[in-house]
C-alpha cells in the first residue's frame, strides 16, 4: 500500500492532570507522562483508555512517553496494573522511556517486573525512542479503518505531541 493513502496522524488534545497529557487521533492515544501518577492521576488516565477501547473494539494503541521524573507511587503502580488487566486484549501498549540515567533504569525495571510477573507480555513492549514505540504499535493495532499505519508520521505526530507538552509545562 502506498505511503501517501495511509492515514496521517495528529492527536489533538483530550485531557490533561497533574502527571500527564493525553492526545487522541483515531484508534491511538498518546500520553506524554510530566510527572509521577498517582491512583487519581491513573483515574483519568483509565478513562481515556477504556473510552477509547470501547469505541474501537478491534483494537486500540497507546504510545506512553514516560519522563525520568514519572515513576508512578505504589498506588498509581496498583492503578495502572488493574488498568491493565481490564484492558488487556484490546489494547496494545508501548512504554517508551528514551533519557538515560538511574531514574531510566529504575522506571525499566518497574515495567519489566510488572510484564514478568503478569500476563501483559503480549500486549506491552517497553522501548527506548518514540520511532521504535510506534515501529512496534503500528505492527500490531491497524488504524480503525484497517489500513496500516504510517509508522514515520506516527512517531512525527507523537514527538511533536511531547515537544508541545513539554513546552507548554515550562510555560506554566
Amino acid at each position: 500500500m502506498p505511503a501517501q493513502s495511509r492515514p496521517v496522524v495528529e492527536f489533538v488534545l483530550f485531557g490533561s492532570d497533574s502527571a500527564s497529557c493525553f492526545g487522541i487521533f483515531d484508534n491511538l492515544v498518546v500520553v506524554f507522562g510530566g510527572g509521577p501518577p498517582n491512583a487519581t492521576n491513573v483515574q483519568l488516565f483509565s478513562s481515556v483508555v477504556k473510552g477509547v477501547a470501547a469505541k474501537y473494539p478491534k483494537g486500540a494503541g497507546i504510545l506512553i512517553a514516560v519522563q525520568p521524573d514519572s515513576t508512578p507511587t505504589p498506588d498509581g503502580r496498583e492503578a495502572l496494573l488493574a488498568m491493565f488487566r481490564e484492558v488487556r486484549g484490546s489494547v496494545s501498549s508501548a512504554f517508551v522511556l528514551e533519557s538515560s540515567g538511574f531514574a531510566t533504569a529504575a522506571q525499566r525495571a518497574i515495567i519489566t517486573a510488572m510484564l514478568l510477573v503478569t500476563p501483559f507480555r503480549d500486549s506491552i513492549r517497553i522501548e527506548r525512542s518514540l520511532e521504535a514505540g510506534a515501529r512496534w504499535l503500528s505492527a500490531r493495532v491497524p488504524s480503525s479503518a484497517g489500513q496500516p499505519w504510517d509508522e514515520a508520521s506516527l512517531a512525527r505526530a507523537a514527538r511533536a505531541f511531547c515537544q508541545l507538552r513539554t513546552a507548554h509545562r515550562r510555560s506554566a
